[in-house]
Parts: structure tokens; C-alpha cells; sequence
């Protein structure tokens, strides 16, 4: 159980990757991880410094777990090496908007707008989690939807299929069997 508040802010940030718009195959929720700079940081922190101040007893101090906040410890990613980020999910589907002359128009999956690379604005509210049988008491972030801003340099590997197969001159998955397709022959199990 997750205890409300509405203590919300708006941030942009270097969109980073997530689940904007299918629920993760797994958690069956949707979210999105964002780079953020300084002033991000700022009104993250206010944010979850109001949310402690709703919820920690002052009777009874208690060191609050911050989910979906941190810093990036990983070398091999140098987009996030030494970076904050933010991890903002949600069980609802977020609106993933864009403005076209002056007027807020939702995006689909169909046009590959938010890629890994681009800044978008995220409106996130904080939330504490009590302490359960399986976690400690906390604070986490909700993702209530994003605007697209602008474009930015992709992160990753931005796959062309006419270049990543350019060299593949076969017919295979054209109704060929293996055998046919490579000329290689495959032993009968």
C-alpha cells in the first residue's frame, strides 16, 4: 500500500528508455528513466522532501529509502557514468504528448518520437511506501505523463534494417526452409 500525495513537479530531461507505451512484460507497469541536471535535481528533492515531511513521525525518526533516484555507477554506460537519473513509474498508462502549433496533441508508438536521446519535459508526483514484511519505508516517483521537446543525439544502438542486413542476400523467412535459404545443411534431430 502506497501512501498518496500531491506533491508534483515537472522536469526535462534527456529521455533515456522505458515502457511508455506497453505495460513491462513482467511488472505490468509502465515507466521511463530520465537524465536530469541540476535545477531537475532541485525540484525532484522538493518535492521528496515534502513527501518525508507528511510522513515521517517526528516522534519516531526513520531513515526513508529513496527509490528511482540515483546516480549512475556503471562506467560502460558513460550517458548516465556519474549522472542522476530518475526512474518514474506508474500502474496507468501516461500521456505521451507533443505541441503542434500551440495545441497539445497525444503521440503514438507509430511515430517514434520519444527515442533514447531526445528531452522531454515528465510531470512525476512523489509517494511514500510504509515499511512491509519485504521492503523498508520509502519514497518513489510516478510517472503522470511527458511532453516531447526536441530532438537530441540517439543513445544506443539505432538499428537501420537496410544496413544491418544489406549483406544478407538470402530469401529466408520467404517461405524457404534453412537448408535453403543458407545452403547450409542442418542435421535431423
Amino acid at each position: 500500500m502506497r501512501i498518496e500525495s500531491n506533491m508534483k513537479t515537472t522536469v526535462v530531461g534527456r529521455y533515456l528508455g522505458g515502457d511508455l507505451f506497453v505495460p513491462h512484460k513482467v511488472r505490468g507497469n509502465y515507466g521511463m528513466v530520465l537524465l536530469i541536471d541540476d535545477e531537475a535535481e532541485y525540484k525532484i528533492a522538493n518535492i521528496i522532501q515534502a513527501v518525508k515531511n507528511e510522513v515521517i513521525d517526528v516522534n519516531r525518526p526513520r531513515k526513508l529509502e529513496i527509490w528511482g533516484v540515483r546516480v549512475g555507477d556503471d562506467p560502460e554506460y558513460s550517458h548516465t557514468f556519474e549522472r542522476k537519473f530518475i526512474h518514474a513509474k506508474s500502474k496507468d498508462k501516461p500521456k505521451i504528448m507533443k505541441r503542434e502549433a500551440g495545441c497539445l496533441i497525444e503521440v503514438t508508438e507509430e511515430e517514434r518520437l520519444v527515442y533514447a536521446g531526445c528531452y522531454v519535459a515528465a510531470s512525476v508526483h512523489a509517494y511514500a511506501y510504509p515499511e512491509g514484511d519485504d521492503h523498508k519505508p520509502g519514497i518513489s516517483l510516478c510517472l503522470r505523463g511527458i511532453l516531447f521537446v526536441t530532438h537530441g543525439e540517439p543513445i544506443g544502438d539505432v538499428m537501420s534494417p537496410d544496413e544491418e542486413f544489406r549483406d544478407f542476400s538470402s530469401n529466408f523467412g520467404d517461405g524457404q526452409s534453412l537448408d535453403e535459404a543458407t545452403g547450409v545443411h542442418s542435421k535431423a534431430a
